[in-house]
């Protein structure tokens, strides 16, 4: 299957469901991995981190950063792929680390969708969509329904108005 494979990280422990004759499904929970500058041996494990850390470290330099630490969080398959969510601290030219879900999605859809940043491997031409929480693709309303002032301008739109809105993520 183009574009899966098996990571590894220590510390983590794995489940799968398995369907017989078609393929298995892999979610990988762990803790998070320091990584180094690989360029001068700062590594301090050869074993690949993660999946996509090549998109990630893609991602990471578009907004002028590098990764500090990443960490998989869960794969949900698709219609034609999968979607893998990363858990990613990115530290910035001045030096303020920040912390973001990111989701890399194979097989994209053609379309160009708003707040996805499309890449193409050059050698076979794969492309994979990557996204951060809460701009999800299929999810349009989550960036409102996120933030407590935007909720609240919403719910008083509907009639609904609120004082001190709190807003929890119980489930995505």
């Amino acid at each position: 299957m183009p574009g899966f494979g098996w990571f590894a990280i220590d510390g983590g422990s794995t489940t799968s469901q398995e369907y017989p004759g078609v393929f298995t499904i892999c979610q990988h929970f762990a803790a998070p991995v320091r990584v180094g500058d690989r360029h001068n041996g700062g590594v301090t494990d050869p074993k690949p981190e993660i999946l996509h850390r090549d998109v990630l470290d893609a991602v990471a330099s578009s907004l002028g950063s590098t990764v500090v630490a990443a960490h998989a969080l869960q794969i949900e398959p698709t219609g034609t792929g999968f979607t893998h969510g990363y858990r990613v601290s990115l530290r910035d030219a001045q030096g303020a680390v920040a912390d973001h879900t990111v989701f890399v999605e194979t097989s994209p859809p053609d379309a160009n969708r708003p707040g996805v940043l499309t890449l193409t491997q050059p050698e076979s031409g794969e492309r994979v969509d990557v996204w951060v929480y809460p701009a999800d693709p299929a999810l349009p309303a989550l960036r409102t329904a996120v933030y407590a002032e935007a909720a609240g301008i919403v719910l008083a739109r509907l009639g609904l108005p609120v004082d001190e809105l709190r807003v929890s993520l119980a489930a995505y």
